[in-house]
């Protein structure tokens, strides 16, 4: 019988990991440690840029584009950190090296956790103090020693806007701040606002009750990011009639429009200084860019007889509300589409007090957006439009063409196109090129029944392109049209090119 002895000195069998057992090992080491290598990034690659950019007074846009490849290289160390450990991790025989690996994991996430909830060790990659006028001061999250300085310095009151359901960090700075300021005797006044678009009426109004007060002064703050300060530095302007006017050298912190190329719902289109076009925000792009931002007055191009449209206007009108800050609807939609609407709506807008923003829901690009690309055409033209995606449908009698940007040629309409195809196109005066002995009756009961005008006009181009220098938008179409559509074609033809967004690709028009 073989003799087996329990004290042989034999190797331990090699325990195997399966993938998924390495995936998860990965994941948590990732987790972790990206958390304090992202912290170490904040500190100081991060904060060394952002100081280069501001020093040399370089564009927000060259100060982004850095950030993002500084995120870049932080994913990339992170991850090659975490798989070196989780390498380490799986193939290490003894107890006390992955344990010295998991200890030393927790700990630098513990100590980059604790930086984050001591603010006094970030303020440098936090905004500068900024003054606004005599009374109001912004800057960044005051530990106890500032704290003591504010009430030495003889202000009135801390202005807090932190928010306890921003998670994990500013419920534990709120309850830290309340004991500090009361330690330090000054008075801490708490007006809760989320970093995005939020229902902070309450706080606004508490807000708005100091600044007409005009009494006293205060430090404002939030923690990371400039949104909320920028939304309570406006409010503050509109009460104290530019009180709260930033002086100085500093940089700015609002978001603006210029540096921007695009929204999550299309680019941004600069139509002239001070005015932009721009797809419908998202609630965080209305806090940063519109409520956060310079824009004095917003234009709505939506329709609300659709229910959904009907929706984000109401929240739209009650939430600039909030803000003081005009909201303009033009009723207008595909259904209901009027390129001289968009003319007039226009104008309108170029009489508001800059910067304003004209809004559809999306702008042309990645999504259709005939309403935004009439806005475009409009805007450099000055001629009712007629936009490009909507002309894309085929005929009863062959398919339709633009020659320019207020006039569309093709087939006899039918007795139901009159009024499908080309009023609900926004068009409102058909042109029949050829003897007026010609134009079937039916065409004129037809278009008369649509709403739509119907003349009959000479084959000839001189008169067609005198007729079209203004009104419209037309449709022309009968045995005379081809002999007018080259030299139509060629009068416009510059019109027809694509119109470019802020800093992105021209706008597609077939």
């Amino acid at each position: 019988m073989r003799e087996i002895s329990i004290l042989s000195d034999s190797p331990r069998p090699e325990k195997r990991w399966s993938i998924w057992s390495r995936i998860v090992l990965l994941l948590g080491f990732w987790l972790f440690i990206g958390f304090a290598v992202g912290t170490v990034f904040l500190l100081f690659p991060v904060r060394w840029w952002a100081t280069l950019c501001r020093d040399n007074a370089w564009t927000p846009a060259t100060e982004r584009s850095g950030v993002v490849l500084i995120i870049l290289l932080l994913v990339l160390v992170s991850f090659a950190i975490a798989n070196g450990a989780m390498t380490a991790f799986v193939r290490s025989h003894r107890v006390i090296t992955r344990l010295l690996l998991v200890v030393v994991t927790l700990g630098a996430a513990g100590t980059a956790y604790w930086k984050w909830i001591n603010p006094s060790t970030m303020k440098g990659s936090m905004a500068a103090e900024q003054k606004a006028g005599a009374h109001f001061t912004f800057g960044p999250f005051p530990d106890a020693g500032r704290l003591a300085s504010l009430k030495g310095e003889g202000y009135t009151g801390v202005i807090s806007l932190l928010h306890p359901a921003v998670v994990p960090f500013e419920p534990q700075l709120i309850a830290q701040e309340k004991r500090e300021a009361v330690a330090a005797g000054i008075e801490l006044i708490h007006l809760p606002m989320l970093p995005w678009v939020s229902d902070n009426t309450e706080s606004m109004d508490k807000l708005r009750a100091i600044a007409k007060a005009k009494k006293g002064r205060y430090y404002i703050h939030c923690y990371l990011g400039a949104d909320r300060v920028n939304v309570a530095r406006r409010i503050i302007e509109q009460e104290t009639g530019g009180l709260a006017v930033i002086e100085g050298a500093g940089a700015s912190t609002r978001r603006s429009l210029d540096e921007q190329k695009k929204l999550e719902r299309g680019p941004i289109f600069k139509l002239e200084e001070g005015l932009y076009l721009i797809p419908y925000p998202t609630d965080e792009e209305f806090l940063g860019f519109v409520l956060a931002g310079q824009v004095k007055n917003v234009v709505a191009l939506l329709d609300p007889r659709d229910e959904s449209q009907k929706r984000r206007i109401d929240h739209e009108r009650a939430l600039l509300a909030q803000y003081s800050l005009p909201f303009h609807l033009v009723e207008i939609g595909e259904e209901r589409y009027g390129g001289r609407r968009i003319v007039e709506a226009l104008q309108k807008a170029k009489r508001l007090e800059k910067p304003t923003v004209i809004h559809a829901f999306f702008t042309p690009g990645k999504f259709k957006s005939p309403i935004a690309e009439a806005v475009l055409i409009a805007h450099r033209t000055g001629l009712p439009p007629l936009p490009p995606s909507m002309w894309k449908a085929t005929f009863a009698g062959g398919k339709p063409q633009l020659l320019a940007p207020h006039v569309a040629i093709g087939p006899r309409p039918t007795e139901s196109e009159f009024y499908e195809s080309i009023h609900a196109r926004g068009i409102r005066t058909a042109l029949f090129v050829g003897d007026a002995s010609a134009m079937p009756s039916s065409d004129a009961t037809a278009a008369s029944q649509a709403g739509v005008e119907l003349r009959a006009i000479a084959a000839d181009p001189a008169v067609v392109l005198d007729t079209l220098q203004e009104g419209g938008p037309y449709y022309l179409y009968g045995p005379g049209s081809a002999a007018v559509k080259e030299p139509v074609r060629a009068r416009y033809a510059e019109m027809m090119t694509p119109i470019e967004p802020v800093g992105g690709k021209p706008a597609e028009t077939p």
